[in-house]
């Protein structure tokens, strides 16, 4: 089955908090929205609280938008997303404010993008993506901007290469260099310190093409270097997000048409991956995933069903532990990003086999 910020980075995931476990998985609370199971949702993560919300569900899009705090295991409802209901869609977070644009409402592709304020609990449609509306791409953060790219273009089965980068004080887009691979969807991305990161996903046309490349992005000479490439293996649907000084990717839909277990470290300095214990849970794809407080944290997905169960995961001592399970709907299909040394991971599900 098949967040002033010196060379920090934004996306899905909390880098810097010492733990006193070592690296492991634990079981967290279930995911606590209305619904039915759903896929291709976005999550990101703002401060020590993790943040879910949009996707699919009982073949429907969804906006409703869940508070997930560490410290208590619970989730809490919060005001349903500004936008339209849709799947796929795109966020990351930028000093203290969650941000999410982009994705497919049943209908079209939108481009629509909104800025989220936790202590207010209320959003703000802010300026419109910069380049052409899409759904299933990357986004993530690095020193207070926010930057976005890749994805499909639904409706013409395009996949655009063209990366964008988002000024919160000026609330405006303005177009980078492309991305410096094939363009593709279902991608991950996270970022540590100052430098971005892409890799794996999936090229959708008569053949699917999976892809296990990896690149990293400067924004100080907006440029973008090929990396070593994902030792997993070809894959997309996969978790991505980062803790500390590394970067981490696991799960998903395989090239050999398996989904995936395993879980794999990335050290940008040695540009090598290490393989890590395998993830707590049942192989999977299209799960959620972010990081909070020095600890990883994935959760639903797919694996032949729907699933809601929550795992923490402790890089101290590379362990998992399973947490409450995700209460209300289950989702599949992530989506990730880091921003401001924090980590963030979308999931959702189509429901079939959309490009």
């Amino acid at each position: 089955m098949k967040k002033k910020l010196s060379a920090i980075c934004f996306i899905f995931f909390w880098l810097s908090v010492q733990s006193q476990n070592l690296d492991s998985w634990q079981q967290v609370s279930s995911l606590g929205l209305s619904g039915n199971s759903r896929v291709r949702a976005i999550s990101f993560s703002i401060d020590d609280k993790g943040y879910i919300g949009t996707g699919i569900s009982d073949n429907l899009p969804r906006n409703d938008f869940g508070e997930y705090d560490p410290a208590t295991n619970q989730w809490l409802s919060k005001t349903n997303f500004g936008g339209s209901a849709r799947w796929g869609a795109t966020g990351f977070s930028v000093a203290g404010k969650g941000y999410i644009g982009l994705g497919f409402d049943g209908a079209n592709d939108r481009k629509d993008f909104w800025q989220y304020d936790p202590a207010t609990d209320s959003w703000t449609q802010k300026a419109d993506f910069g380049g052409q509306a899409r759904s299933n791409a990357v986004g993530f953060g690095i020193n207070g901007k926010g930057y976005i790219g890749t994805g499909l273009v639904y409706l013409d089965a395009n996949f655009p290469t063209d990366f964008w980068e988002y000024n919160p004080a000026t609330n405006s887009w303005t177009q980078k260099a492309d991305f410096g691979g094939a363009g593709r969807s279902r991608a991950i991305g996270f970022c540590i310190g100052s430098k971005g990161y892409i890799g794996t996903g999936r090229i959708d046309s008569y053949n699917v093409t999976y892809k296990n490349d990896f690149y990293e992005y400067d924004p100080a000479t907006d440029s973008w270097a090929r990396k070593a490439d994902f030792e997993g293996g070809a894959r997309s649907e996969a978790v991505g997000f980062s803790i500390n000084t590394k970067g981490f990717i696991g799960t998903g839909e395989g090239s050999d048409g398996f989904i995936k277990k395993d879980f794999w470290e990335y050290d940008p300095v040695a540009d090598t991956w290490t393989r890590k214990t395998d993830f707590g849970g049942t192989a999977r794809s299209s799960a959620v995933g972010l990081g909070i407080s020095g600890k990883g944290y994935i959760g639903t997905g797919f694996d032949g069903k729907l699933q809601k169960d929550f795992w923490e995961y402790d890089p101290t001592n590379d362990k998992w532990v399973q947490k409450a399970n995700a209460g209300g709907t289950i989702r599949k299909e992530t989506v990730s990003f880091s921003i401001g040394g924090k980590g963030y991971v979308g999931t959702g599900d189509n429901w079939g086999r959309l490009l």
